[in-house]
């Protein structure tokens, strides 16, 4: 049985979220924001085969003083599959609902392990809409052929007879066990949707089935982020097998000893997760000013 969630995680899922759809290249678009237009925005990318609601229990604290945006990329959760699916595609999308819902101002760009790897691309491509990007255990510096880490499985599109049957198979990717089973039930329960003769996944697409997605692709990547003209951060679980501690001296030599390193204590790969108010405390410091720090936790 689930235990009762604490107060703040009943608040923040209370709290009210404009949603919209928006069309990107004849692909719709799901996405939500919270907090007033005309305050300084951020966007959120989430993970492979996640969705915005991953966020929905974080983007509250944030948008106090912020417009905060969350989408579903494109192939997950309830957004339609751009053509030609690749990381361009999606990174367009993240700066077209960034515009729409965030107004014409730069803003923030933060995006978590996969989102991380398209916040990339998007502020590489859309240099003029993001002001600053924040990566959370995006595992960069790992080399092609590490980029699936032992125990990885890709997700498979599995039809279940009814709902509570599909819920109870829903898995993090890559695994881990989750403490805090509220989050875990709330994303698990908008990880599924009908379809015909059951219920599935929402996750249409996955990227590392799509030749765009090659095994190249995460060096040439990471090979754009030192030539980034914007404020970079990054952030990991200290419990993380995706980003040990070796990543961070990686991304001092990527990136310069000026850019933060936040390393969250007892949190794992899925970060908002395991220790959510201290993941909001990290990003609501850099938000407010990257400074000259070398190193938190």
């Amino acid at each position: 049985m689930l235990a009762a969630p604490p107060a703040w995680f009943t608040r923040a899922l209370q709290s009210p979220a404009e949603s919209a759809w928006v069309e990107v290249a004849g692909c719709w678009v799901r996405c939500y924001a919270w907090g007033r237009s005309g305050r300084p925005g951020v966007v959120l990318v989430h993970g492979n085969g996640a969705h915005s609601q991953w966020w929905s229990f974080i983007a509250p604290f944030l948008a106090r003083e912020r417009r905060i945006v969350a989408l579903d990329l494109g192939g997950m959760g309830d957004s339609g599959v751009p053509a030609p699916y690749g990381p361009e595609a999606l990174a367009d999308q993240i700066a077209a609902v960034t515009a729409h819902l965030a107004g014409p101002d730069p803003v923030a760009l933060i995006g978590h392990s996969f989102g991380g790897l398209i916040a990339v691309v998007a502020a590489q491509r859309h240099r003029a809409r993001f002001d600053r990007l924040i990566v959370i255990d995006t595992p960069f510096m790992l080399d092609d052929h590490e980029r699936r880490p032992r125990g990885y499985r890709s997700p498979v599109k599995k039809v279940y007879p009814d709902f509570d049957s599909a819920l109870r198979r829903f898995r993090l990717i890559p695994e881990q066990p989750c403490d805090n089973d509220f989050i875990f039930d709330h994303v698990a329960r908008h990880s599924i949707k009908q379809v015909d003769g059951g219920w599935s996944w929402k996750f249409e697409q996955n990227p590392w089935h799509s030749p765009s997605f090659d095994p190249g692709l995460w060096r040439r990547i990471r090979d754009l982020l030192p030539d980034l003209a914007l404020p970079r951060a990054f952030i990991r679980g200290a419990c993380s097998d995706l980003c040990p501690p070796a990543t961070e001296l990686a991304w001092r030599r990527l990136v310069g000893p000026e850019s933060p390193v936040v390393v969250i204590p007892a949190a794992r790969h899925h970060v908002m997760l395991d220790q959510p108010l201290a993941l909001v405390a990290a990003l609501d410091a850099l938000l407010s000013g990257f400074g000259r720090c070398t190193r938190i936790g």
